[in-house]
């Protein structure tokens, strides 16, 4: 009798452990962090107020929807896609292919409740899923398991839609997803992709070893620039890919440090940052939609913000560890700014 009375107090201490211990610390027992990863901030990046009702762990994409912009999208690195208010509350999680367990690589801008395309990968398979509000559809998905779509653009309607991955494969569907077509194979796995904002049909996308390609018809044919990293040790290592239409300019954020380039990317130079080069990797990169001298540059947990295009910067400490792996700055006040955070990597 005494020993099933041991028992009974030993299985109430383990549930009360793995309920209490969640709330307390932000952890799940043996898990990553899950309440500690959206942080906001109301006055520029100045202070940040920690979300902690999202808890869906590590962050790789944040989308406002399109059509309530009082609720955010985050893209998540085990547990799907969530969308919850910009003032942290009311989260909630998707289910099916967007929910527990599914990596979310991408999640199309616009994106809405009504109306959402996330680059998935579940069930060891990489996914393009169109979602709405009852339904869920596969649009696309890897022929071979262990294979994943990493970037997607599409038009505001969403009818062109153009996916990369890491088969080496370009893919565009004209007509909401319904049928796709490969327009080109690379030889190596493409990670990131990025489209100009005033001419859609120019395109470039960085493969798996850094190399950089563009294209200026639509992804039918390419040009291979990445001659213009051959003075940069570790841009290889590259991780974000953005083109800022108004002044024409080409980012590259990588391992390296941060790129500029005035050229369409044949040609690159440093953007001066305080922070030395090949430390820590610049893992987000954004710029003030509606100054574009406004720029915003994560590495760790540190977010460099500089108002003269990169000739002067100041730091802000983020209050939570991680890494800075999406940056958002509202459009319409662009002094509210989220990021989430994703495992911080070691520095060298």
């Amino acid at each position: 009798m005494k020993a099933l009375l041991i028992i009974f107090l030993i299985i109430l201490v383990i549930v009360v452990i793995a309920i209490v211990f969640p709330i307390i610390t932000g952890r799940t027992p043996g898990g990553g962090l899950t309440g500690q990863t959206l942080l906001k901030s109301e006055d520029g990046g100045e202070t940040w107020q920690n979300l902690g009702k999202f808890q869906g762990g590590e962050i790789n994409v944040l989308r406002f929807d399109a059509e309530s912009g009082d609720f955010i999208f985050a893209g998540t690195a085990q547990r799907g896609v969530w969308r919850g208010k910009r003032d942290g509350e009311e989260w909630r999680q998707f289910t099916q292919n967007l929910g527990e367990g599914a990596k979310i690589f991408d999640i199309l801008d616009p994106a809405s409740i009504k109306k959402m395309t996330a680059l998935v990968f579940s069930n060891q398979r990489g996914r393009v899923i169109g979602a709405g509000e009852k339904e869920q559809k596969e649009l696309l998905f890897t022929g071979l398991e262990r294979f994943a779509f990493f970037k997607a653009w599409a038009s505001r309607d969403q009818k062109t839609i153009r996916v990369i991955g890491s088969d080496g494969g370009f893919y565009e569907s004209v007509n909401f997803g319904r049928t796709w077509s490969r327009l080109a194979i690379f030889r190596e796995g493409l990670i990131l992709f990025e489209v100009s904002r005033d001419n859609p049909a120019e395109i470039w996308v960085i493969d798996s070893r850094g190399s950089l390609a563009r294209s200026q018809n639509g992804g039918k044919n390419w040009t291979n620039l990445s001659d213009g990293f051959r003075n940069f040790p570790e841009s290889k290592d590259a991780r974000v890919l953005f083109y800022e239409p108004k002044l024409g300019i080409l980012y590259h954020a990588s391992r390296y440090g941060l790129l500029e380039s005035f050229d369409r990317g044949k040609n690159w130079q440093t953007v001066a940052l305080p922070l030395a080069q090949e430390i820590l990797p610049i893992t987000s990169f954004a710029v003030d939609p509606t100054n574009p001298s406004r720029l915003f540059a994560g590495a760790a947990n540190q977010l460099f913000i500089s108002s003269d295009r990169g000739a002067s910067w100041h730091i802000s400490k983020i209050p939570a560890n991680g890494a800075i792996a999406a940056i958002l700055i509202d459009p319409k006040n662009p002094r509210n700014i989220f990021i989430g955070l994703s495992t911080q990597e070691r520095i060298r």
